[in-house]
């Protein structure tokens, strides 16, 4: 069983936080970022899993193995973004959290294929099923198929319903009302020339 973040009883780093020959890769440790995030319970590999995807995702070179996953700040957000897609899903552990990252990963290859730079930080994510659902200048679609979906469509729809209806129901509400007034009215004249009449 991996030990978790949250289980080590020191903290293992490298002796210096930035490489200086390597600036771009960052000074946030598999650790640090953990416990930023409040998922402690994770294990390291699983997080370095978090860390590649991030890193393919926008581009760049996986690190060579045994090498110190270090986040730069562009790092953080794409993570937290990881983390927030698999939590709205509940699919934060084991084979599930697996499955997510590649679902995750083939929608990023298909939105860079598409022009997107850094994808997890371009489009809102969200992960339906097995399905990926990207939302990029209002406009929500299915990643893999390219798909526009109906929902906002059928959200309008029902707002006009709405409207409409309460409009409807509006109107006949002051018919009714002025339909009433006109009863009232004719009630009290009606027994107002009643009392004269001999």
């Amino acid at each position: 069983m991996k030990k978790r973040i949250s289980q080590q009883s020191e903290v293992r780093r490298p002796r210096s936080r930035v490489i200086p020959e390597r600036p771009d890769k960052g000074a946030f440790f598999p650790g640090e970022v953990a416990r930023m995030f409040g998922i402690e319970e994770i294990d390291h590999q699983r997080l370095r899993r978090v860390f590649d995807l991030v890193r393919y995702q926008r581009g760049e070179p996986q690190l060579p193995k045994g090498e110190w996953a270090r986040f730069d700040y562009l790092d953080l957000a794409c993570t937290l973004e990881v983390i927030r897609i698999c939590v709205d899903r509940r699919q934060l552990s084991g084979q599930q959290f697996r499955l997510a990252l590649v679902h995750i990963r083939r929608a990023c290859e298909r939105l860079r294929s598409r022009g997107l730079d850094n994808p997890l930080l371009q489009a809102r994510l969200d992960l339906n099923g097995t399905a990926l659902i990207a939302t990029i200048d209002g406009t929500t679609f299915d990643v893999q198929t390219g798909q526009q979906l109906i929902d906002e469509a059928v959200d309008t729809s029902s707002r006009f319903m709405d409207r409409l209806h309460s409009e409807r129901a509006s109107t006949e509400l002051l018919q009714r009302i002025d339909n009433e007034k006109a009863v009232v009215a004719n009630q009290s004249t009606g027994s107002f020339i009643a009392a004269f009449d001999p």
